[in-house]
């Protein structure tokens, strides 16, 4: 009896490290985010950029039926197979994460690492077989791939979302893709009475129990957003601006593209944007600093990420002096603070900017700071990188 009783406290204790929480912010202290607020800094010169200039790499995605699997797999953490509901379709993918919580999308996209871009996360193009029923709450699901081991994986998936959202939504990334992003997530329903079977490489794998009573598969409507990792080089353009991903030659990168970004103007704010037929990114600038950013998916109306930074970040493109301090809230899909930190932005020679990304909360964000290096070029272009201090 004691041992049971020794062990439901260790489940309990478990799951709670792993099982959602609310938000880092109540609505009150979340009004310190709202309007823009101009940051105080003294600039000693005129602009390095003839553009307007990002400071940092945002992402999100939402995607309307996510179903999660741990099998007892040695070579894998966990399985997740994910719909993108596009103007031109569904798309699904699979999504292997090994044993050291790297996660790899498997997808039949064309050019499959130019898509989503500025999520540098390993991809690979392959033939994926699907079948679903699925009528907004009722799932039964069937996915044949090859993984990025090169085994083949049949995955099969009975279950119902439930009706209403759960009760705290802010949901623990789990430690998965650490090297490439600093997420947070929306689960907006988040049901764990699923039915799973797989197969890799022609054997059954069971699905994994923690510590041997919680089965872990689930069946989620989630968004995942935040910080990413970047190369990028940008240089000015009619329209507004042109990235290339990555910016560093030669560089071992999973993802490259060549977007062209336009600008506009709305309630006196600069905006930069970029539309690639899947996701719309927006940063808005007073006097050219970062006051927010936004992606917002097609066929959605919430965004999928509202990252606000108070004060504004300064105009990374004209030198000024000492070391500018803002924070950040991070709202997801409608869902209001759930991540918090700051960002600090300082000269350190004349070409050259650091930016420290410092994640507070909760605790899956805190765990993942970034730092980049903003630099100016001779040639008019200027380049960003970022990349993630987690261990």
């Amino acid at each position: 009896m004691i041992a049971l009783w020794l062990s439901l406290i260790a489940c309990s204790a478990t799951l709670k490290r792993v099982l959602p929480e609310g938000p880092v912010l109540s609505a009150e202290d979340a009004e310190a985010w709202n309007g823009v607020t101009l940051p105080e800094v003294a600039y000693t010169g005129p602009p390095r950029f003839d553009g307007l200039l990002p400071p940092v790499q945002l992402f999100g995605i939402y995607y309307g039926v996510d179903v999660v699997i741990v099998s007892d797999h040695p070579d894998w953490d966990m399985h997740e197979y994910a719909r993108l509901d596009t103007p031109q379709g569904p798309v699904w993918m699979a999504k292997d994460s090994s044993t050291d919580l790297v996660q790899t999308i498997s997808t039949d996209l064309d050019e499959v690492d130019s898509w989503a871009a500025d999520v540098p996360v390993p991809r690979q193009q392959t033939p994926i077989r699907v079948t679903e029923a699925w009528d907004g709450r009722k799932l039964d699901f069937s996915m044949a791939y090859t993984n990025p081991a090169g085994d083949p994986v049949e995955v099969h998936v009975e279950g119902v979302l439930p009706k209403r959202p759960p009760g705290l939504r802010n949901g623990n990334t789990m430690g998965h893709s650490r090297q490439a992003v600093a997420a947070v997530l929306d689960l907006e329903r988040f049901g764990h009475r699923a039915k799973a079977d797989i197969t890799i490489g022609g054997q059954p794998y069971n699905v994994e129990r923690l510590l041997g009573v919680y089965a872990m598969r689930f069946l989620l409507q989630q968004a995942q957003a935040g910080f990413a990792i970047t190369d990028l080089t940008a240089r000015p353009s009619a329209d507004g601006v042109t990235i290339v991903r990555p910016g560093s030659a030669g560089v071992d990168w999973p993802t490259r593209a060549t977007e062209p970004w336009t600008t506009a103007t709305e309630d006196g704010l600069a905006l930069l944007r970029y539309d690639d037929g899947y996701l719309v990114r927006t940063y808005a600038f007073a006097s050219g600093g970062l006051a927010w950013g936004e992606v917002v998916q097609h066929g959605r109306g919430l965004p999928v990420l509202r990252a606000h930074f108070s004060p504004a970040l300064p105009d990374v493109t004209r030198p000024f002096e000492g070391e500018a301090v803002s924070r950040f809230r991070l709202d997801v899909n409608g869902q209001v603070g759930h991540g918090v930190g700051t960002v600090r932005v300082r000269w350190v020679d004349d070409e050259a900017l650091v930016v420290e990304i410092e994640p507070e909360a909760p605790r899956w964000l805190q765990s993942r700071p970034m730092v980049g290096t903003i630099r100016h070029n001779a040639d008019g272009t200027a380049g960003l990188t970022i990349h993630t201090l987690s261990d």
